[in-house]
């Protein structure tokens, strides 16, 4: 189940012009849900986060929602309950894509995001 849904995104690269990485955070000590986040590398966004009852729960929604707004141009995630450092470039970027712009996500330089989409 996992492998499928992580092979829904092999066209991430082609389409952002970004590398992406998942993250899994489990509590091991207190009874909370497992959290899958999925990002492209070097950007701080929680767009793509999603809380599963098993680890892999949370890895297919997170995988789900960057498979419909990504590569399907569906509206799928909104802000999280918070917000990280990223979040409003990203939503302005998937915003202008859902509507058919093909653009690559902003280059970044030195940690910040610069460009036009």
């Amino acid at each position: 189940m996992i492998d499928e849904a992580l092979k829904q995104l092999s066209g991430l690269y082609s389409i952002t012009g970004e590398d992406w990485s998942l993250r899994v955070h489990v509590s091991l000590t207190e009874p909370n849900c497992p959290t899958a986040i999925i990002s492209p590398d070097g950007w701080d966004i929680s767009r793509y986060r999603c809380d599963g009852n098993s680890i892999e729960d949370a890895i297919v929604g997170a995988a789900d929602m960057v498979y419909r707004e990504v590569i399907l141009r569906e509206q799928a995630a909104t802000f999280e309950c918070y917000t990280e450092g990223d979040d409003a470039l990203y939503a302005r970027w998937i915003k202008t894509r859902i509507a058919g712009n093909d653009a690559k996500l902003p280059v970044r330089n030195c940690g910040s995001p610069s460009g036009e989409f």
